[in-house]
């Protein structure tokens, strides 16, 4: 009997001393962990113009020259792609140069300019030809603590509205802003930017339109965003941001509003996964007291992750507001989501998959239902898909992706459903 109790009172003053040692051990790791991220006092964005200059073709002294062309779906460089109801039959791509040019006159000083002519294609027997472009002009100062990036950019190009038009609009914009980031330490930064935008959808012969009156979206705005990020953890930063923008519609004042957000939430950074959340509280009030205010939650999740050294799973969703010229509703609430995954079978060649989805739901009843009744209407859109790309070591990288494309609602609206075939692709010259 004492054997037994001297072997047990043992083996559990061995058991605390293993979890002892392993507490020490872990909190060490993380203490070298947060003192090692505490180190790292670069600014995010001189990772990006660092990135930039090693993939300029052309060096000649404090000139950098980035130049590539692409051939994609009309659409397939957005935030993340879905095809339009207005593309059922035909082919449709759109074909673009960008250019950058840097100049560099110091190590603190980055000057630039980028112009991206496009032509773009689309519709079946009678096929239509549009060309456009996209023109930016940066002044980047980098300092210990200041990234300030003062730009302007101007545009006029067709693309894929995939939320309430669901068709190929042509867009012009002239924006001009300021944006940046204040570290104020290691661990705390603050991101800032300022921007006032005119956007408008020109109603001329040569130019594409949908047959709804783009014009009420015609808008000028004012925006301003400010975000303090601190390393609260080894992997692992906080953030609270806030935003305020100013809204006028020249034809169409009953819109004219101004909007509030404030919110939280949190960046991950791992050796394998990069995730950002945030989520907060917005405000879209009208000028006219007798149009329907927003209030309520909006946010977004991005999440990167390497399962393996092959595998790659990517996805990400939001909730957000979008002005709408359906009749009775200033706007709308747009969901989406997506998930995408990339397994490389060589070097060169991947296989993809993904789904995207996205509802549209709108707060004031309006009659016209199907059902002949007020109420709602919802817009669900669906694309799985599927497909490969090939990176070539000459700087080629293309592929394409097949999916079925879904668009219904509770509405008489433009409903389809099909395959759709996705064609990308892109030469750095």
């Amino acid at each position: 009997m004492m054997r037994r109790v001297f072997v047990g009172g043992l083996w559990r003053r061995r058991l605390a001393a293993s979890v002892t040692l392993a507490v020490i051990v872990t909190g060490t790791m993380a203490v070298e962990a947060q003192e090692l991220r505490d180190r790292d006092r670069t600014l995010s964005a001189s990772r990006q113009i660092a990135d930039d200059l090693r993939r300029a073709r052309i060096h000649y002294g404090p000139f950098y020259l980035l130049s590539s062309i692409q051939l994609a779906d009309i659409g397939y460089d957005q935030d993340y792609f879905m095809p339009v109801a207005d593309t059922r039959s035909g082919f449709r791509f759109g074909l673009s140069a960008p250019q950058r040019l840097y100049f560099t006159p110091n190590r603190k000083t980055f000057l630039s300019a980028a112009f991206t002519p496009q032509w773009s294609r689309f519709g079946g027997l009678s096929a239509r030809n549009q060309t456009g472009y996209l023109g930016r002009a940066d002044a980047q100062f980098l300092l210990n603590h200041l990234y300030l990036d003062l730009y302007a950019t101007k545009s006029d190009a067709l693309h894929a509205d995939v939320g309430e038009l669901s068709s190929l609009v042509t867009r012009k914009n002239t924006e001009v802003g300021a944006t940046g980031e204040l570290k104020y330490s290691s661990r705390t930064s603050m991101t800032y930017s300022a921007v006032t935008r005119s956007q408008k959808f020109p109603l001329s012969a040569n130019k594409v339109q949908p047959d709804f009156p783009v014009e009420l979206l015609d808008r000028n705005e004012h925006s301003y965003r400010t975000a303090l990020v601190h390393k609260t953890f080894p992997l692992t930063s906080l953030l609270l941001a806030a935003e305020y923008a100013g809204y006028a519609f020249p034809n169409a004042t009953f819109k004219d509003s101004h909007r509030r957000y404030g919110g939280a939430g949190f960046l991950y950074e791992s050796g394998r996964t990069t995730s950002r959340f945030e989520a907060g509280y917005a405000q879209l009030n009208f000028e006219r007291s007798d149009q329907r205010d927003f209030k309520g939650g909006v946010g977004n999740l991005n999440i990167n992750h390497r399962i393996s050294e092959r595998w790659i799973l990517n996805g990400s969703a939001s909730r957000d507001l979008a002005f709408s010229i359906f009749k009775n509703n200033n706007y709308y609430v747009e969901n989406r989501a997506t998930l995408n995954t990339q397994y490389s079978l060589t070097r060169r060649l991947a296989l993809t998959a993904g789904w995207t989805g996205a509802e549209d739901t709108y707060d004031v009843p309006t009659a016209g239902s199907k059902l002949g009744t007020v109420a709602r209407r919802r817009d669900r859109m669906s694309f799985p898909s599927i497909g490969w790309i090939y990176t070539s070591p000459n700087h080629f990288t293309g592929g394409f992706d097949v999916g079925y494309f879904e668009r219904s609602s509770n509405f008489p609206i433009a409903e389809t459903d099909g395959i759709r075939l996705v064609l990308h692709l892109s030469l750095s010259l």
